[in-house]
């Protein structure tokens, strides 16, 4: 990665106080700005690694939409700023 972008990347990495990623179970909409639907998984993989590699604490959603929305709006009302993420999450039931 460049120097400017590898900047910019871990920049960003501390800018959020949660950080959410949505699985992959949802069909994929193959639109003329996407790549496709193998590409997709490579893509989930690669920002995975990289935010293990910037140690960056996340919650994993899954299920349909209004599901995953649920499941951000659960965090957020027990969420406190300066808290650990992993907390938020063994209080879900979750390791």
């Amino acid at each position: 990665m460049p120097g400017r972008l590898a900047e910019l990347a871990d920049r960003a990495a501390r800018r959020y106080d949660l950080t959410f990623v949505c699985g992959t179970e949802i069909p994929y909409a193959d639109t003329w700005d996407r790549s496709g639907a193998a590409d997709r998984a490579a893509f989930q993989r690669q920002v995975l690694q990289d935010l293990g590699r910037r140690r960056v604490p996340y919650i994993p959603l899954h299920g349909s939409l209004d599901e995953r929305v649920a499941q951000v709006q659960q965090f957020l009302t027990r969420f406190t700023k300066y808290m650990n993420p992993r907390d938020l999450r063994a209080g879900a039931g979750e390791p």
